[in-house]
C-alpha cells in the first residue's frame, strides 16, 4: 500500500513539475520520492523472495584474509595524493636530481 501511495505522490509531483516549469523545491521532492520508491520496491522484491527464509545466516563473520603489502615503492605513485610531492617530483625531473 505504501508503494502505491508513493507512486501517486510521484505522479502528482511530476505533474506539478511540468505545469509550473520545474520549480526547484518540487523537482527535488520529486527526485527524492523516486529514490524512496525505488528503495521500497527493491526491499519488497528482496524480502518477499522465497529464498529469503532459506538463506543460511552467518553467525560469525569470516576472518579477514591478509593482503600483501600494497604500498607503492616509487614516489611517482604518490603524485595524485600529495600535491607537494608533485612539485618535488617535477623539480627532480627538471634538475636531474633523481
Amino acid at each position: 500500500m505504501l508503494a502505491f501511495g508513493l507512486i501517486i505522490v510521484q505522479a502528482v509531483l511530476g505533474g506539478i513539475t511540468v505545469l509550473f516549469e520545474l520549480p526547484l523545491a518540487i523537482a527535488v521532492t520529486h527526485a527524492a520520492t523516486a529514490q524512496a520508491l525505488f528503495c521500497l520496491m527493491v526491499s519488497i522484491a528482496i524480502f518477499t523472495n522465497p529464498r529469503w527464509d532459506t538463506t543460511p545466516h552467518i553467525d560469525e563473520p569470516p576472518s579477514r584474509i591478509p593482503l600483501p603489502d600494497a604500498r607503492p615503492r616509487d614516489h611517482r605513485y604518490h603524485l595524485y595524493a600529495d600535491p607537494g610531492r608533485c612539485v618535488d617530483a617535477a623539480h627532480e625531473r627538471r634538475s636531474g636530481d633523481s
